[in-house]
């Protein structure tokens, strides 16, 4: 089964989180939502998004360095890219106008250095996209309308998602849009980063914690693992590794 298959079925969620056995499929707009509002229900909570390409012009947003060969060296830290902070939707460069992304070579840490410049690699450039919010972002945040609806499925609004929900066909719809637009389950010629954006739920069970953080960057290219960037609400900055 492929991580896709996973992540927008049930066997994405851990134990604890899943419903004994999947409900009934009921046909879309049975609870009262349609498509058209769902998917403009996640328009409304978008976060601002950029993807950092091979492909482009002008001033480089960042370099990539995870592909090159490096040379020998006693830290046990290796940096996947820099970024120029001025194109990180949110952030506050003043906090440093250049952040490297590494981790551990025992891909157990990862650490956010400020550096003078960006370094020699595979300049990337930003390109503004619109990404779909996952369906627990709708779920955690929707208005009074998503209420009604969650409460006609019998779905609290902290649950993750699975198969298990009535209204299955509706969110399956949704979620084939999210898909294409997301970085990571999307197909999108030369993407190497994107900035901004919400996270992606996996099998960590951890989206609800970092739902009120500041997700920065998240690699595309060489993933998995994938890496992220994050920015804590007390302004502290942390990298999470993601495998499935």
């Amino acid at each position: 089964m492929t991580f896709l298959a996973r992540l927008l079925g049930r066997a994405a969620l851990p134990p604890s989180d899943r419903r004994n056995g999947p409900r009934s499929v009921s046909p879309e707009g049975k609870f009262g939502l349609t498509l058209v509002e769902l998917i403009g229900g996640g328009r409304r909570l978008q976060r601002e998004c950029v993807f950092l390409k091979s492909n482009g012009a002008g001033e480089p947003a960042g370099v990539w360095h995870h592909e090159f060969v490096r040379k020998p060296t006693t830290s046990s830290f290796e940096a996947w890219f820099t970024v120029d902070t001025r194109f990180i939707p949110g952030f506050d460069s003043s906090q440093g106008r250049y952040f490297a992304v590494c981790t551990s070579n025992d891909c157990e840490k990862g650490r956010i250095d400020a550096v003078s410049a960006l370094p020699s690699g595979l300049p990337l450039y930003a390109h503004p996209a619109a990404v779909l919010p996952p369906i627990e972002a709708i779920f955690a945040l929707g208005g009074e309308q998503v209420t009604t609806w969650l409460h006609a499925n019998d779905w609290p609004r902290t649950e993750r998602y699975s198969d298990g929900f009535p209204d299955h066909a509706l969110v399956a719809a949704y979620q084939q849009q999210w898909a294409q637009e997301h970085p990571i389950l999307g197909q999108h010629e030369g993407l190497y980063v994107a900035l901004g954006g919400w996270h992606l739920p996996g099998a960590d069970d951890d989206w609800y914690h970092l739902l009120h953080e500041r997700l920065l960057a998240v690699t595309v290219e060489d993933s998995e693992p994938w890496v992220e960037a994050w920015e804590a609400t007390d302004g502290r900055l942390h990298v999470i590794q993601r495998i499935t």
